[in-house]
């Protein structure tokens, strides 16, 4: 398993926690914009002060919203 197939499995399961219509509409994207930031060979998602889970609460925060 690559290193980029380890990390977005990580990913798929921090999402994992958001409501399952957000999910459907939004996982995609997300998924998206974390992996295009990853570092060459991360396999783990950054800590909470590197902005990756601050960009899903963003983007949930703005979905719910509407």
């Amino acid at each position: 398993m690559t290193d980029s197939t380890h990390l977005e499995r990580r990913y798929r399961r921090m999402l994992a926690f958001y409501p399952k219509a957000f999910r459907q509409e939004r996982e995609q994207e997300i998924l998206s914009v974390l992996m295009s930031g990853a570092a060459e060979g991360q396999r783990r998602p950054r800590s909470a002060g590197s902005g990756s889970p601050d960009a899903i609460h963003v983007g949930y925060t703005r979905y719910s919203d509407v």
